[in-house]
């Protein structure tokens, strides 16, 4: 949810904090069987740890980033990713690890026996496929996902009936570089630390799991800025289009203005700066990924004024 002050509240104001939550796009489990081609992507619950019987699950979560409506000018703080442990056995540390490579959910889902998985459909992930049926990416090139060996964030879970929160700084410096480059936004495989210890498997609540509704259903929670410093914001006229575009942005101004013009994505990163050296600016937009932008006006005297602009 966006919030708006009135321009007198801004001024003088150093930041207006936001918090945004998301559900995942996708939830899924890779299941460990002799036949490798089990999965639970429209089922109730994804599991991580190690069986009783010594059989590795893994599970995976993707949320969509595009869909995050940063304030204008917002600036990501920090992220957390929070679980819902429905079921358990004994403490393990579970790890984020991001995933490698785009994985499907299917129609596949368990009914009983959870802990054992379903068929797989088409669409569906398993512990040999990253998407079943399909022609690319098929299968993973490591059974059992393809990830970073790095963990991004590591919680001990525990008791069952709880919530469970992993955040760090390498969490929140994933979500920034999905976001800058949506082609890359595989989410995370989560797994146990000690995957050779029987009987750490943890069931997880999906998005599909109506317990609760979606208080608890897998969650990502962004915490972002808008920071003003001394700086007032600018009221300089300026418009877009076309809004949304596709190849190039063009800047119309009311009045002569000396300064530069940002193009900027949701993170706050700056991905150009170019003098305003004319009343009508054109800007090349054909290498941008889908999703919106920030363009500022970033005056001589200090003021800003900033404007979204979406690519198709």
């Amino acid at each position: 949810m966006n919030r708006f002050l009135p321009f007198a509240l801004i001024l003088g104001l150093c930041a207006h904090g936001q918090v945004d939550t998301l559900l995942p796009a996708q939830d899924n489990t890779l299941y460990e069987s002799a036949s490798g081609s089990l999965s639970n992507g429209a089922g109730p619950f994804f599991f991580s740890g190690v069986t009783n019987q010594g059989q590795l699950r893994r599970g995976l979560l993707r949320f969509d980033l595009q869909s995050l409506a940063l304030p204008i000018g917002g600036v990501i703080d920090s992220v957390q990713i929070k679980l819902w442990c429905d079921k358990n056995s004994s403490v393990v540390d579970l790890s984020l690890h991001r995933a490698d490579q785009l994985w499907g959910e299917g129609s596949s889902a368990t009914s009983t026996q959870h802990g054992k998985g379903a068929a797989a459909t088409n669409g569906d992930a398993t512990w040999t496929d990253a998407i079943v049926g399909a022609t690319v990416p098929a299968p993973w090139n490591s059974p059992g996902g393809d990830f970073s060996t790095s963990a991004s964030a590591t919680s001990p879970v525990a008791a069952s009936g709880a919530s469970y929160t992993w955040s760090s700084a390498q969490l929140t410096s994933d979500v920034l570089d999905m976001m800058s480059n949506p082609n890359t936004n595989f989410g995370w495989l989560i797994k146990a630390d000690d995957e050779s210890t029987v009987g750490t498997a943890k069931r997880f609540n999906t998005k599909e799991n109506n317990n609760s509704g979606a208080a608890h259903a897998p969650m990502l929670i962004v915490y972002s800025s808008v920071f003003f410093g001394n700086e007032e914001i600018a009221t300089t006229d300026f418009e877009l289009y076309p809004n949304p575009g596709k190849d190039v942005i063009h800047i119309e101004f009311e009045r002569w203005t000396e300064g530069e013009i940002e193009l900027l994505d949701l993170t706050g990163k700056i991905l150009s700066a170019n003098p305003i050296n004319d009343l009508r600016i054109s800007l090349s937009a054909a290498h941008l990924p889908t999703g919106i932008y920030l363009l500022r006006i970033r005056e001589k005297n200090g003021q800003m004024t900033s404007k979204r602009w979406l690519k198709h």
